[in-house]
């Protein structure tokens, strides 16, 4: 198989596990190529995708091209973050973005959300598109985890560390089947996957892409209870 064709396969199984509004069409072929072009783009320091969307592109009946660079750029999230745009954005903001995506694939899931919201509207330097798409994965991974229905709760909150350090914290809780104790060292391995149509990008992009903003992410799971994804990232000094 040449990599071409490798390609085609990855961004194909990365975009079966996406919600698609109806009316989006994306030709694997297109995502491939557009792969290719980002690549390039990448290496003269042009790719910017950051200003890019899932919500936004994949509403749209515009040409395929976009809607593949969403794509890639989630693919290409392990390695590229030059360029980013981080103006002050709430957290909740990205959350809701996310989670509007995800809206029909979570009622179809018989999956009920809780929201919990405390972080007091603290804002943190982010680039937006990047941080939908973290919750978009994880949200996702979510709703595969319960596959007979069950609850995600998302909670925010606010922290001052003892060292005076200030954080937003996210926490993302399913009651689904839990992660098995030998896989937790590897999740966020990239390709690993215990899924039959797994791509294992999913938790990989979701590290790399909280790293870049300087946060952390860590992961307590208990088999056929459930698993919770705590992100802590770096919040913005009050002006």
């Amino acid at each position: 198989m040449s990599e071409s064709e490798k390609t085609e396969r990855l961004v194909n199984a990365y975009l079966a596990n996406l919600p698609t509004p109806d009316g989006a069409e994306v030709d694997g072929k297109v995502l491939a190529e557009a792969l290719t072009a980002m690549q390039q783009a990448k290496s003269q320091r042009a790719a910017d995708t950051s200003r890019i969307t899932w919500r936004t592109i994949m509403t749209s009946r515009a040409g395929k091209l976009a809607a593949a660079a969403v794509i890639v750029a989630a693919v290409l999230s392990l390695t590229v973050f030059d360029g980013l745009t981080r103006p002050a954005w709430a957290l909740e903001d990205a959350i809701e973005a996310a989670l509007n995506v995800t809206a029909r694939q979570l009622a179809n899931s018989g999956v009920e959300v809780v929201r919990d919201y405390r972080s007091a509207g603290r804002t943190m330097a982010a680039d937006q598109g990047q941080l939908e798409q973290v919750f978009l994965n994880l949200f996702i991974n979510a709703t595969q985890a319960m596959r007979h229905g069950g609850e995600l709760t998302v909670r925010s909150w606010f922290e001052v560390s003892q060292t005076g350090e200030e954080h937003v914290i996210v926490t993302v809780a399913d009651t689904g089947s839990g992660i098995e104790p030998e896989h937790l060292p590897h999740i966020f391995d990239p390709y690993f996957t215990t899924k039959q149509s797994g791509t294992g990008l999913g938790l990989a992009i979701v590290h790399k892409i909280v790293e870049a903003h300087g946060g952390q992410v860590k992961i307590a799971s208990t088999e056929e209870k459930g698993t919770t994804v705590s992100l802590i990232l770096p919040a913005k000094e009050e002006e």
